[in-house]
């Protein structure tokens, strides 16, 4: 009779120490407002795996396993969990749903870590083929010949549209005689060739034919001093650079 009362004795002492165990609260997430630390990328002299893992996130059931309650509710085997990408602490982080505070499981860490590996890769390829494509495309932009007008030893090129204006003001500042003289017709060419510059860009035309017709009203013929351009120059310089023209 003793026997039998020992026996059961040490029954009801083993369940009651299996049952605290099972209700010892799991460790805490490391950071409380993100979760438990579950990656972190390589980083050192010319490796930074964190900047290919920018706006990482991802949600399953497949990151934890053999979950357990904590206090009273039973969970499932396997909850759903969340992973973001912390750019501030550099580390993936994993919440559930409840925390540690409602059930204990597994993470599955190898799991983690060949799909963070996975967006690193591919965020690498895009980057690289990102950087290709620019590189590619400033070389064009350098080998492709620039658009230009050169007469009087200026040189107007598309892509100086302020250059551009300027010298179309001092070509319409040009007199019918004297020193800066030049036929009405090399006038009108200038001007033509000027304007061709922006094809298919009104704004920019405007500005051209702005300037040009400002320079034939208010500064051709009037400075029979001005032999040598300096003072029309400077008119047409300045008004471009108060934006004027």
């Amino acid at each position: 009779m003793r026997r039998i009362a020992a026996i059961f004795l040490l029954i009801v002492i083993s369940g009651c120490a299996s049952d605290n165990v099972n209700r010892h609260p799991p460790k805490p997430y490391d950071n409380p407002k993100e979760g438990y630390v579950v990656y972190t990328p390589k980083s050192g002299y010319q490796i930074g795996d964190g900047y290919f893992l920018k706006g990482f996130h991802a949600s399953g059931l497949h990151y934890l396993d053999n979950c357990s309650g904590v206090g009273s509710l039973k969970p499932n085997k396997q909850l759903p969990a969340n992973l973001s990408y912390s750019e501030i602490d550099e580390v993936i982080y994993l919440r559930y749903p409840g925390g540690p505070s409602m059930a204990r499981c597994d993470i599955n860490y190898e799991v983690i870590r060949s799909e963070a590996e996975k967006y690193i890769a591919a965020s690498r390829s895009s980057a690289i083929a990102q950087s290709d494509a620019d590189l590619e495309h400033r070389n064009k932009q350098v080998s492709r010949p620039q658009k230009k007008v050169e007469f009087g030893g200026y040189v107007a090129t598309k892509e100086n549209i302020l250059g551009s204006v300027v010298l179309a003001c001092y070509t319409g500042s040009l007199d019918s005689g004297g020193m800066l003289y030049v036929s009405k017709e090399e006038q009108s060419d200038r001007y033509k060739a000027l304007l061709g510059l922006y094809e298919g860009e009104p704004a920019n035309v405007k500005r051209i034919s702005n300037a040009y017709n400002f320079a034939r009203r208010n500064l051709s013929d009037r400075y029979p001093l001005d032999t040598m351009g300096q003072y029309r120059a400077g008119v047409c310089d300045q008004m471009v650079t108060k934006g004027k023209l």
